[in-house]
């Protein structure tokens, strides 16, 4: 808790009023945020965070890593009414929970509704790169692009 949840939540709260559900289920986070933008950012700074932590020293194994998954789409906010709380529903969901298990440890992975509303929304700090397509997961959420921050130079002054 101390050691990886916690960096983590810190990192979530950077997205401030962007972020308008957050929940955990079992070893995982689940987030809904009102931008593409904002998603990415946060799935940066929770790899950028999980990086940092001395995973042997806090008795996890050296190649543990997080994995993410994007998914850009309408969702319902409603009450649960298996636990009388606010919750996050619908189609949506059930797709961001499909991409998550296939991502590459270490590596953020995003479908292409997320890929393609980051590019109208910011063309300047992320990049969506294709995914190879593999015709033997027919689970798989077609069109998955891996997400990377890119580091422009800035202007010599």
């Amino acid at each position: 808790m101390e050691h990886v949840l916690t960096p983590l939540a810190a990192r979530c709260r950077v997205a401030g009023t962007a972020l308008h559900h957050i929940n955990t289920w079992g070893d995982g986070l689940f987030l809904v945020l009102d931008s593409v933008s904002a998603a990415a950012a946060v799935a940066v700074e929770l790899q950028v965070a999980f990086q940092a932590i001395d995973l042997v020293a806090n008795g996890l194994p050296d190649g543990l890593a997080l994995r993410v998954g994007g998914h850009y789409g309408p969702v319902h906010s409603l009450t649960d009414p298996v636990l009388g709380q606010p919750g996050v529903f619908g189609r949506e969901v059930a797709i961001t929970a499909r991409i998550e298990p296939i991502t590459a440890p270490g590596s953020i992975f995003v479908s292409e509704p997320f890929a393609c509303a980051l590019a109208l929304a910011d063309q300047n700090g992320f990049r969506c790169e294709p995914m190879h397509e593999d015709d033997k997961n027919k689970d798989k959420p077609p069109g998955l692009f891996a997400l990377r921050q890119i580091h422009l130079a800035k202007p010599k002054q």
